[in-house]
């Protein structure tokens, strides 16, 4: 593709000013060339395609059309029980670790009509969500690290749990290994 029709970009969720997308085709020079406020507080983002959906506390879901960078839309949401915190797109489902409310899952297929379609209520407040091959990973809190079937998303199902030593508050999985940030 031709250099000059890229636009090289991040798109960061940004707090109270909402989702950010940063033009970093000049690293030295990155800019913000983009963006829309959200009605909560923007914790996290996940992508697909030209969707951005964001983590956005006690304003639940919000579905974010970025196919125009310079100026993002947002197309739908979903209001969540508790505050979103961390969301996790794997298809058309998007899994949002959503505090005391533990694991959301939310069909996606129609944007602009998500769809709370399945959950997990977890033992303590679920800050971090991964999927990978249909099991969630999910960092919940005080002692709490959880596996959770999704491969049925109206049912999820947790397969396990482990106590981890302190308050699980983040994830991420690398091959067969979870690395769980714990205070």
């Amino acid at each position: 593709p031709d250099r000059e029709a890229v636009i090289e970009a991040i798109i960061v969720a940004d707090y109270d000013k909402g989702l950010q997308v940063i033009d970093i085709s000049n690293p030295s020079e990155p800019q913000i060339i983009g963006s829309v406020d959200t009605p909560g507080s923007a914790l996290d983002v996940s992508i697909s395609g030209n969707i951005a959906f964001v983590a956005d506390h006690t304003a639940g879901l919000q579905v974010i059309d970025v196919s125009t960078p310079t100026n993002p839309k947002i197309i739908g949401f979903a209001n969540t029980p508790d505050s979103a915190l961390s969301v996790f797109v794997y298809g058309n489902i998007v899994y949002v670790a959503d505090g005391w409310g533990g694991l959301q899952v939310i069909d996606v297929s129609i944007p602009t009509s998500p769809m709370i379609i399945g959950d997990a209520y977890a033992y303590d407040y679920s800050s971090d969500v991964v999927v990978v091959d249909d099991i969630a990973y999910v960092a919940d809190g005080y002692r709490s690290f959880l596996v959770i079937d999704v491969s049925v998303p109206t049912n999820p199902q947790i397969i396990g749990m482990l106590a981890t030593p302190g308050i699980a508050f983040s994830v991420t999985i690398v091959g067969n290994t979870a690395y769980v940030a714990d205070y």
